[in-house]
């Protein structure tokens, strides 16, 4: 079986279960979900814009946009049907399946947003989505796109856990799965976006160290606020488990 449908497969599975646990259920998980549709939004100007969302997922995105914003105009893509069927994103602007394959309308967008799904996209399928966004983003337009941070220590927990939780199959849980998490150090997206974007914004997020963050959630947060604003540097970087990167079309190749 493909990464691809190992993915699908398990997103199609925990889908009636996904929206709750990072919206209402827990309150961890949602603040932590919040903290990543801030930092990709935060000093956008996102009202009466075209958008796009690849991998959707349960529609945070929409919603977090429409709770601002009055007019949206808001295309979603995701490899799940039945995680777009639990959102509210309108029917007719859902499409299931990759970008570049769907039959999306044959327009340029002024936002398009890649959050939370980098990790589980081949290096080949990120250069065929990146290249996707690099033909369909306006020239004055945005990308923001979240990446697995390779060098956190919270990273570097979970790869190791994973490798002896994997064959238990633990069927709601990303680790007990056999599909691979692709993970970047910062300098390597720097390098890889830098051929086709210009590079407007790097946020640090999800302060967070598994397994800590499982039995001591509220002290977790109080952590994830304190390294948020007193740590710099390495310091912040190693405890920062993902970043989002905000990128525009290189003058030189519009």
């Amino acid at each position: 079986m493909s990464q691809q449908e190992e993915v699908r497969n398990f997103f199609n599975n925990t889908a009636a279960e996904y929206g709750a646990k990072y919206h209402t259920k827990d309150f961890y998980y949602k603040y932590f979900f919040r903290q990543r549709l801030h930092a990709a939004t935060q000093n956008q100007d996102l009202n009466n814009k075209t958008i796009l969302d690849i991998g959707a997922g349960t529609g945070g995105l929409y919603d977090y946009l429409l709770a601002q914003h009055k007019n949206v105009n808001f295309y979603a893509t995701d490899l799940s049907d039945k995680m777009l069927k639990q959102s509210k994103i309108p029917f007719e602007r859902q499409f299931v399946g990759k970008c570049f394959e769907v039959g999306l309308p044959n327009i340029t967008y002024d936002f398009i947003f890649m959050l939370g799904v980098t990790s589980y996209m081949t290096q080949e399928e990120l250069f065929t989505n990146l290249n996707y966004i690099k033909n369909h983003l306006g020239n004055s337009g945005r990308a923001i796109i979240s990446f697995t941070n390779r060098a956190s220590l919270d990273f570097i927990i979970r790869s190791f856990i994973k490798f002896f939780l994997r064959p238990l199959r633990i069927s709601n849980k990303v680790m007990g799965q056999s599909f691979r998490i692709y993970a970047y150090r910062r300098k390597e997206i720097t390098k890889l976006l830098e051929e086709n974007f210009a590079i407007k914004n790097i946020t640090l997020i999800n302060q967070t160290v598994f397994p800590f963050c499982l039995f001591f959630k509220k002290t977790s947060i109080r952590f994830a606020r304190l390294i948020e604003k007193y740590f710099t540097g390495w310091l912040r970087l190693f405890f920062s488990s993902d970043f989002v990167v905000t990128i525009q079309k290189n003058s030189d190749r519009v």
